[in-house]
């Protein structure tokens, strides 16, 4: 296997930058004599905001003449049953930031009643086992497990907690002793004084909200013009389905380009470097 090496650098200039979903390519290295590269795009720039948890969460556009609020109003969807129509305290994003808020709130107020929403499918998890303790694991069903072994020696999934830490969001308006719901695969689309608008077209009103979405992984301009054959075996890295989809397409093909030399672009070098020492095969970093 051999193993190159890249550096990029740049930032968003203050606006996260969205990608269309990755292509992994599924087809064996060197069938027919052919060498294909699989390119993999890892922290070549991240945009963060981050906005005071105590503060209330507004809309830039606050100045909206009441006729428009009052028509928007009457003519947006009622929340579905299983989301919330008010939320005392939301959290957009379901990364540690949240789910750190949520456990403070919690701390200060044992009855607060925390929304979490965010558009990936699970529950809130650590993102660093991603490019490092998951990779050296012995279990050969690792992708499915999701389990780790600390620095300590002992096993833990990279979820926070379990499902059953959480209460289900249509019991969310009735808890009595309060607690910590999620909103999986539900994305925020607008942010109104003191509403959210998601991409199902449902509301919900919150008293406090937290924005706290993260980062999102810069694709190269050259490599989206490159055409299909080149983005079809490009990716970026940064959740589970990522991690999963590296594991598999790092098991049967021939060369990995990583573009990225910060701490992510490294952590994977090395564990990708690990799992190509096998007699015939080379490790190389440039």
């Amino acid at each position: 296997m051999q193993f190159i090496f890249f550096l990029s650098s740049g930032l968003t200039n203050g606006s996260a930058v969205r990608v269309p979903a990755a292509h992994m390519s599924s087809g064996s290295a060197g069938g027919g004599g052919e060498n294909k590269l699989y390119v993999l795009l890892v922290g070549a720039a991240y945009h963060v905001l981050t906005v005071s948890f105590s503060l209330y969460c507004f809309s830039l556009a606050c100045s909206l003449s009441l006729s428009l609020s009052q028509t928007r109003a009457a003519d947006s969807s009622p929340a579905s049953p299983s989301v919330p129509s008010h939320a005392p305290y939301l959290l957009i994003g379901g990364g540690t930031a949240s789910f750190a808020a949520a456990r403070s709130i919690r701390a200060r107020d044992p009855g607060a009643r925390v929304l979490i929403v965010t558009e990936e499918p699970d529950l809130p998890y650590m993102r660093p086992p991603l490019s490092k303790e998951l990779w050296f694991s012995d279990d050969p069903g690792v992708t499915e497990t999701l389990r780790f072994k600390q620095w300590n020696g002992k096993e833990r999934s990279i979820y926070f907690q379990p499902l059953s830490f959480y209460i289900h969001p249509e019991e969310f308006n009735s808890a009595e002793n309060g607690g910590v719901a999620v909103l999986t695969g539900k994305k925020v689309i607008h942010v109104g004084r003191n509403k959210v608008k998601l991409d199902d077209d449902t509301e919900i009103s919150y008293d406090k909200c937290l924005i706290a979405t993260g980062g999102m992984p810069r694709n190269l301009q050259a490599i989206e013009r490159a055409g299909e054959d080149v983005t079809k075996r490009t990716t970026l890295f940064r959740k589970i389905d990522d991690f999963k989809s590296l594991d598999k397409v790092s098991r049967s093909i021939s060369s990995i380009t990583i573009i990225g030399g910060g701490f992510l672009g490294s952590e994977l070098a090395c564990a990708l470097g690990r799992r190509c020492k096998t007699p015939g095969q080379e490790d190389r970093t440039e």
